[in-house]
């Protein structure tokens, strides 16, 4: 553990994190005092003296500076990423950094994944591609508004359907929906190894069941369905859904 490597030298632990790669960008963060399996190196930080901290409590975030905006009334951010307040961390719901952008009236310069819900970059991405199996993206767009023409809102209660689901027949019908397959975390950490086998259709309704197994190198499974490829809608328009979700931490 971080805790063991800095009491090697006679100080204490502050704080453990995975690395993202053989490097110094944060993965995830971890405890001071608990080893983790699977991997060979952590990034830790030591201190001299002074108490160990509570265990299992995260380490406290480095200081952050005021930032002055150049981009206000920015929708959907998690997270500011730069002092303009450009470049953000968005919920994209599976829009690209040009629809994300596009929706206050910029243009979108620049586009990449995030390592765990936060600024640091895993790898770079299109600005006019969505990316599959995550709903943020770290976006940074044009302070300049007025490059892009927003699309304006779908009407409200009066609005025309555009499209629905009953799930009224014997399977998922696979001319509407897509089934993502695979595993691997997709950039949120996720534990679960995406199979077909889990989503089953009965009596108009559609079951994705997660089971605690061993697959394909992940302790979990479930199912993911998109409909992308197969329709798509612009911001403004609005989703109704009913379901039925357990109870419970996960």
């Amino acid at each position: 553990s971080c805790s063991e490597y800095c009491s090697s030298s006679g100080r204490s632990c502050k704080g453990a994190w995975e690395d993202t790669w053989d490097d110094c960008n944060v993965k995830f963060p971890w405890q001071c005092d608990q080893p983790l399996g699977g991997t060979s190196d952590l990034i830790c930080e030591c201190r001299d003296g002074g108490a160990e901290p509570v265990a299992g409590s995260p380490p406290e975030p480095p200081a952050q500076t005021q930032p002055t905006k150049m981009c206000t009334a920015m929708p959907d951010v998690k997270q500011s990423c730069s002092d303009s307040g450009c470049k953000v961390l968005a919920i994209t719901h599976g829009r690209s950094c040009s629809e994300y952008c596009a929706a206050s009236g910029r243009r979108c310069t620049g586009a990449w994944e995030e390592v765990w819900d936060d600024c640091n970059e895993k790898f770079a991405w299109s600005c006019d591609q969505p990316l599959d199996g995550t709903s943020d993206l770290i976006c940074e767009c044009d302070p300049a508004v007025g490059a892009v023409t927003p699309r304006p809102p779908a009407t409200g209660a009066g609005g025309r359907l555009l499209w629905s689901e009953e799930f009224d027949g014997q399977r998922v019908d696979e001319s509407r929906w897509s089934f993502v397959h695979g595993g691997g975390g997709f950039g949120n950490q996720e534990r679960q190894y995406y199979s077909q086998r889990n989503a089953v259709v009965q009596k108009g309704v559609l079951r994705i069941t997660a089971r605690c197994e061993e697959y394909k190198g992940e302790r979990y499974t479930s199912a993911k369905i998109t409909t992308r490829g197969h329709a798509e809608w612009g911001p403004g328009h609005r989703v109704e859904v009913r379901a039925r979700l357990p109870q419970g931490k996960g």
